[in-house]
């Protein structure tokens, strides 16, 4: 077993991309699990348009009849009470409206508040408060690619009534997820009693170009290299994503990786089934080497919202090496694994916290081949954790605990590394390696 924690006062966040050990591992469920940003939601809110009341002379606040659903009506209770013996004004109704609402805002997506103040002389008023629901929706802008995904979305929300604001969160989440699609959400008040209408302003982004230099690359490989990445969102239809990216060292010869990926929704859930192929070629002392990569995997996020996530995920993928150069290994050998995996992202007030945990299981068979002093069926299991806790605005304390158990003598592209990006940020990537112990 190799356990390694790293733990650090910075000014920065911990980088978000994948353990970059081995190159061929990039993406892979056993090194780290991409979760969604939690505190993703569509870019702007405009909430139901007030109507204009009628001016009212101040008076004490002596009494309130509450008519509300009885899941509600102690929390609207509790936020009423301060407002009792208040003198209040127009100016006051309107603080105890908004106070009645986020208090109902708590359960529900869309609170509906009415205030009657024909009793407010005898320092009475009636408060009618209730979970709102999703009346009329209108998708448009940018909506050359096809919107259905955004149209399931859209229709999850309508569904339910009342809606309920983990429904809300799981959905307005999953449309701004939307590989290249920037979201404004906008509200006004819908002819259906109860209810909100709902528009989705979308901007789309169909390509994307990036670029990226790591000098943290393996000894033998080349420590600097560079990546050049051309994603094409909604390439077939709105919610796909097609990725090409290349990376070389700085003195090209040595090493050249190709990947291409391509991410496809199912469904109108979140669910999602991505595939992917690579290549490597690597040239070392006059040894010229060679890799293969093939991936599927099915993700699905059993929890989406604002603060909370966890994506459960399932693949499928193999190998196939021809004296390849992995860190600073040399490698022939034919791999094939199943993986399982789920990822946990939490933030708080100001801290946050990641797990996860994946489970991997070689396959004797599928053409899977490796020497005499390796377990083609190998078991291992990897789990990483990183947290992170802000003082001020200017520090932040982040640490990452990552573990791989393995009982078994585990293929070369399987193997721990240290080293790189993520651990050992001195060292080049795959400095030491190992599978158990």
């Amino acid at each position: 077993m190799i356990a390694s924690a790293l733990m650090a006062a910075v000014l920065i966040a911990a980088p978000d991309g994948p353990q970059d050990g081995l190159i061929v591992d990039r993406g892979r469920l056993d090194r780290r699990t991409p979760l969604p940003d939690a505190a993703q939601a569509p870019a702007a809110t405009m909430e139901p348009a007030a109507s204009a009341d009628a001016p009212v002379a101040p008076f004490v606040l002596r009494a309130v009849d509450i008519r509300t659903p009885p899941v509600v009506a102690e929390d609207i209770q509790r936020a009423v009470d301060p407002f009792i013996g208040q003198t209040l004004d127009n100016e006051g109704l309107a603080r105890l409206r908004a106070t009645v609402s986020a208090a109902l805002s708590r359960r529900a997506a869309l609170p509906i508040v009415a205030i009657d103040t024909r009793e407010s002389a005898n320092g009475v008023l009636r408060i009618t408060a209730a979970p709102g629901k999703v009346g009329r929706v209108a998708i448009y802008g940018d909506i050359k690619p096809d919107v259905e995904l955004m149209r399931g979305y859209a229709g999850r929300l309508a569904a339910e009534a009342p809606l309920t604001r983990e429904t809300a969160e799981r959905y307005l989440s999953l449309i701004a997820d939307i590989p290249g699609a920037k979201t404004t959400l906008e509200s006004v008040p819908s002819a259906t009693p109860g209810a909100t209408d709902l528009g989705f302003d979308v901007d789309f982004t169909r390509w994307v170009v990036e670029t990226d230099i790591n000098n943290r690359g393996s000894q033998a490989l080349g420590r600097t290299q560079v990546t050049g990445a051309v994603t094409l969102n909604g390439g077939f239809r709105m919610g796909d994503q097609t990725r090409l990216a290349v990376t070389v060292p700085t003195d090209p010869e040595r090493f050249q990786f190709v990947s291409l990926s391509h991410r496809q929704p199912i469904g109108s859930d979140g669910m999602a089934v991505s595939l992917a192929a690579g290549r490597l070629r690597t040239r070392l002392d006059g040894l010229d080497g060679d890799a293969t990569t093939l991936s599927a995997v099915v993700s699905w996020p059993m929890i989406r919202s604002y603060r909370r996530n966890l994506v459960l995920s399932a693949g499928l993928d193999g190998l196939n090496s021809d004296n390849a150069v992995f860190g600073n290994l040399v490698a022939t050998e034919k791999v094939r694994a199943l993986r399982g995996s789920a990822a946990f992202g939490q933030i708080m007030t100001n801290a946050t916290l990641n797990a996860s945990a994946t489970l991997s299981r070689g396959i004797d068979g599928l053409g899977a081949e490796v020497d005499a002093f390796t377990d083609a069926d190998f078991t291992k299991f990897n789990g990483r954790i990183d947290a992170a806790r802000a003082f001020g605005r200017t520090m932040r304390l982040s640490g990452a605990v990552a573990v791989q158990y393995s009982d078994d003598r585990t293929p070369t592209a399987e193997l721990f590394s240290l080293g790189g990006t993520d651990f050992g940020r001195g060292f080049g990537s795959g400095l030491l390696v190992g599978d158990s112990g």
